[in-house]
């Protein structure tokens, strides 16, 4: 389980690079853009802390993107939905 924890991190820190690169963005400038102080920024791109469900839809709203492709889905009319989609027992 750790081991699938760690991958999925590390493919969102890899998406996230990428994307503040292509960006020309600071990780001083990341955490001003979605709240938070630098030291937790920093310890996410350093690997001591994953990034939660929470965090990655906090990230992905912030920046209007997703860094994961399992939080993207196309609506029919071409929109995208970036977030989290729960699998409690809603109907729909």
């Amino acid at each position: 389980m750790d081991s699938d924890r760690t991958l999925r991190n590390q493919s969102l820190l890899a998406n996230l690079r990428d994307i503040l690169e292509r960006r020309g963005m600071t990780q001083r400038d990341f955490a001003r853009l979605v709240g938070k102080n630098e030291a937790e920024i920093s310890r996410w791109f350093s690997g001591k802390f994953n990034i939660s469900r929470n965090s990655q839809l906090l990230i992905e709203t912030a920046l209007g993107e997703p860094i994961s492709s399992d939080s993207t889905f196309r609506i029919s009319s071409g929109d995208v939905l970036i977030g989290i989609i729960g699998t409690g027992n809603m109907a729909f």
